[in-house]
């Protein structure tokens, strides 16, 4: 989320003092009415005997002047604008239009993302999360960490239902059967990506034990075992990559073993 740009210290300070002073005004015109208020229905309670024109005359004013009362209640509960002048207003304005720029750009492109991790899946995945309550503005408003996590629970749901043997064999089949074809570079890289969250997201791993040996004798020249639990993770995190650019590099159809392996390492 970009946040909102902000008003300056010293304009929330002035603007706080234009606010005290205007609610000190609205105080003492408040106090005003009401004393005449007073002292009009005083009046027209003393002269109960004149003319009939002359007390509809004060009641008129009385109800005029409550009515002014209720008006000045009103404009007080509404809030006040903070109003910049110059150098000031311009530099907000310039920082507002760009917030809504980047924040526009942000929706434009959790939209598309939103748009990729759902286009990665099956229909029967993508049937299943139309179920659910939350889909239609989680999609909407391009929820992107919400998204994930109904997949997470609808996958979790859907899989005690199937047999898991299955669900293994044709998630790394939608791993290493995945070619880059005529994708782009970018778009094939960011497909696979998705297709690897989705495996993790149901615990599918890619850091086999004669892999975790391999990446750790070359970066600690150590086995995996001897590392200490923070290496441990790490070594996890760079042998699932390692080996996710292997099987990218490998189905893009390009380069010898020797260069495919340079590139998986870096």
């Amino acid at each position: 989320v970009i946040d909102q740009p902000e008003y300056s210290k010293e304009t929330k300070e002035c603007h706080e003092k234009k606010k005290e002073l205007l609610e000190k005004q609205q105080r003492k015109q408040l106090e005003l009415y009401e004393k005449t208020i007073a002292a009009q229905k005083a009046k027209a309670q003393a002269r109960v005997t004149k003319q009939e024109e002359e007390n509809l005359n004060k009641t008129q004013k009385i109800l005029d002047l409550e009515m002014k009362v209720k008006n000045l209640e009103l404009e007080k509960e509404k809030p006040y604008e903070i109003a910049l002048q110059g150098k000031a207003k311009t530099l907000y304005e310039n920082k507002m239009r760009t917030w809504r720029e980047r924040t526009a750009k942000l929706d434009e492109h959790r939209g598309k993302h939103i748009a990729l991790v759902l286009g990665q899946c099956e229909k029967e995945l993508k049937n299943k999360l139309k179920q659910s309550a939350k889909y239609e503005d989680i999609v909407a408003k391009g929820k992107m960490l919400e998204l994930i996590e109904l997949m997470e629970l609808t996958i979790q749901t859907n899989n005690e239902e199937r047999y898991p043997f299955e669900l293994a064999y044709k998630q790394d089949c939608n791993i290493l059967g995945f070619q880059r074809n005529q994708l782009s570079a970018e778009d094939y890289m960011d497909k696979m990506i998705t297709k690897h969250e989705v495996n993790q997201s149901i615990g599918m791993t890619r850091h086999h034990p004669f892999l975790l040996d391999f990446v750790a004798q070359e970066v600690h020249q150590k086995s995996h075992e001897d590392l200490d639990p923070d290496e441990k993770e790490k070594n996890i995190v760079a042998t699932e990559e390692q080996y996710l650019a292997y099987i990218m590099i490998k189905n893009s159809g390009n380069g010898s073993q020797e260069q495919m392996k340079r590139l998986a390492s870096s």
